[in-house]
């Protein structure tokens, strides 16, 4: 865990947010429809979901549920077939109020310092206080030492880290996260969790894709559990929202739809 010390580097990073976002979604239909038929069209359908501020959100179901395409429709990226994605207090400016993490890894010609650093300057920040405040985050997630490597020399859960801490370095009031914890170790798991946890202390919204039931149980306040509308069979195309509340609830819901479909 982050020790308190640690702590008061975080209130240093993240100054509290004086007008949280929120985001609704309703009706929304999100499709792929192939040429082919069978297995190549898909659909998700959410009927109503709230996202709040001040919490860690997580977004959980099987592979090609629509997970990563509903966290890409929150952010802007996709429009919905049919619904609404409204915001308040107003729509969200990406890179600014609202950053998007993927999988993607760092930027392969720049190195781990610049991947934090950079970002800060381009929005203005200076010189010394971006230098500051990336010094922080490599404290924070593990980086020291690694100020002048380049992608391909670190690690996978190096490379998450490496762009988690580019997000954070800007401190955006919405941190979309899309599968970052895959590359990292139980320890490291449980730091970034700490530490997501006094992000969204501050006002600041976290939505985060996850494949781990075991780290959504420890460490989100909310869950969106995206889930088949016929069976869980991986073969499935049709999907829709079957839970979406306080995560000491989820794994009732969980235990009840497995012996539904395998009993």
């Amino acid at each position: 865990m982050v020790a308190e010390i640690k702590k008061d580097s975080l209130a240093q990073l993240f100054q509290p947010v004086e007008k949280p976002f929120a985001a609704k979604l309703g009706d929304i239909l999100l499709t792929y429809q192939a040429a082919a038929k069978g297995n190549n069209h898909f659909s998700l359908r959410v009927s109503n979901v709230e996202i709040q501020a001040r919490q860690v959100h997580c977004i959980y179901g099987t592979n090609g549920c629509g997970k990563t395409t509903l966290l890409r429709t929150l952010a802007g990226l996709q429009l919905p077939r049919e619904g609404f994605v409204t915001w308040s207090p107003f729509e969200p400016r990406p890179g600014f109020d609202q950053v998007l993490v993927t999988q993607a890894g760092p930027m392969p010609h720049w190195s781990v310092s610049e991947n934090i650093t950079l970002p800060m300057l381009n929005q203005g920040v200076a010189k010394e206080t971006a230098n500051d405040r990336t010094k922080t985050l490599f404290e924070l997630l593990g980086l020291q030492g690694f100020e002048a490597r380049y992608a391909h020399q670190l690690s996978a859960g190096q490379q998450q880290r490496t762009v988690l801490a580019r997000a954070l370095s800007i401190a955006p009031k919405i941190l979309f996260l899309d599968e970052i914890m895959s590359g990292q170790s139980e320890y490291w798991s449980a730091r970034i969790a700490e530490i997501l946890r006094f992000y969204a202390s501050t006002g600041r919204m976290v939505v985060i894709v996850s494949h781990d039931p075991e780290w959504v149980l420890a460490c989100a306040d909310r869950v969106t559990n995206i889930v088949s509308d016929t069976t869980d069979a991986v073969s499935t195309t049709r999907f829709f929202i079957g839970y979406d509340g306080a995560v000491q609830n989820w794994q009732s819901f969980r235990e009840t739809r497995f012996r539904k479909f395998h009993e």
